[in-house]
């Protein structure tokens, strides 16, 4: 038997367009209601998974597809798979990043702290929004990442040309076009107009869903599933190919179509790459591992959310360094989090030349010494609460 687990509610009380409230917001973001800790729910593949935070294509009517036993290179993907076998299932190794090359990525190019300063965001700002000025809060859950793809853009190599050709790249092009131009003349930034124009480009024109205006401001108090990752979808849809026996007539058999999801899931202390499908194969009886089959190019960075039904919380230090996912290694490169006490999202910068604390509250960049000891004392270190005990929410990576 197979199934596709249920996801998560989602985690914010924030309004849609549909929505008549019409109410003062706190300038804070709203914590997420914790999901229930319920067993999870065994949906089967011909039933629709709905919710408000993670949604999901609906599937096809059939349950399996039948396999493209002519495709060379899907037949060498799925050898690759079946040798890997040894991992948890619907994973994928974790590499050490010191055995492993960065072929697509700039090693000789460093940010420094000072240059990262000049260019991070600042929360909020204001907008031209169907021709009038609008006031936006509440933006920390998806400038930050923006701002990461920035940082991107600058160390991995030809990353605007290895961007598939979809309706979205140009906006997407220009929206971190604008955080480029950023200039420091003396004292003198141009950065909140800069920035300003970046998330104009993306609300206006990536986004596919926006909050109500009320009373010229547009509150985006959600996560950043709703406000970056399905915006940004078609960048790493994939359909879900299942792996089970060689010579199975379901082996490379389709799970799954459409979806663009990717979840990181903790196992018995191990963080793991999760699909949310499990099972045996009808025909093998075979517990079959799976693997995405990306729809475009292959991407070049990955958004990679925190399982929160199933999985137990993850904390930074426990993340993989390296992903292994379709035959490509991804390396990490951010990690978000939602600090309950402060209502407010801030991440960590994983670069080669250091770690680095992102708050675009103050809009800061700070250094993030990353000393296990210092981590397990929960210690403040630069004045930088180092967040042992705050969980991961969402992550970034980059095609090595």
């Amino acid at each position: 038997m197979k199934y596709k687990r249920g996801v998560a509610e989602s985690p914010s009380g924030s309004s849609s367009d549909n929505s008549s409230e019409d109410e003062d917001r706190t300038h804070h973001d709203q914590p997420p209601t914790p999901p229930p800790r319920n067993p999870p729910v065994v949906v089967k593949k011909t039933d629709s998974v709905h919710s408000p935070n993670h949604r999901q294509t609906q599937p096809s009517s059939n349950s399996i597809a039948q396999p493209q036993t002519n495709s060379n290179s899907l037949k060498s993907k799925i050898t690759v798979s079946r040798k890997n076998k040894n991992v948890q299932p619907n994973s994928s190794p974790v590499r050490s990043l010191a055995t492993e090359s960065n072929h697509n990525l700039n090693v000789q190019f460093l940010l420094t702290k000072e240059k990262l300063a000049q260019h991070v965001c600042s929360t909020g700002g204001n907008i031209i929004f169907n021709g009038r000025i609008t006031q936006i809060v509440n933006t920390c859950n998806f400038e930050e990442m923006i701002f990461v793809l920035w940082v991107l853009s600058k160390y991995q190599n030809n990353f605007f040309q290895l961007l598939p050709q979809l309706p979205k790249t140009q906006a997407l092009i220009e929206t971190i076009q604008y955080i480029e131009n950023i200039t420091l003349v003396g004292n003198r930034s141009n950065s909140r107009e800069q920035w300003n124009l970046a998330k104009g480009t993306f609300i206006n024109n990536i986004m596919t869903k926006r909050p109500k205006i009320r009373r010229s401001i547009m509150d985006f108090e959600d996560d950043e599933h709703n406000n970056f990752v399905e915006p940004l979808k078609d960048f790493q849809t994939y359909n879900l190919r299942q792996i089970c026996t060689a010579g199975c007539i379901h082996d490379g058999a389709i799970l799954d179509h459409d979806q663009f999801t990717i979840y990181l899931n903790k196992v018995r202390n191990n963080v793991v790459l999760d699909y949310l499908w499990d099972g045996n194969c009808p025909n093998c009886g075979a517990l079959f591992d799976v693997m995405p089959e990306f729809m475009n190019k292959v991407p070049n960075f990955l958004t990679i959310e925190i399982e929160a039904v199933n999985s137990q919380q993850i904390f930074f230090h426990e993340l993989p360094a390296t992903l292994y996912i379709n035959g490509r290694n991804y390396k990490l490169v951010y990690a978000s989090m939602y600090v309950r006490e402060r209502n407010h999202y801030v991440g960590i910068l994983k670069l080669d030349n250091g770690l680095f604390y992102i708050d675009s509250l103050p809009g800061i960049v700070e250094d993030f010494p990353y000393f296990h000891q210092t981590l397990l004392e929960n210690r403040v270190v630069d004045g930088i609460i180092m967040h042992h005990r705050t969980p991961i929410t969402a992550t970034l990576y980059s095609l090595e």
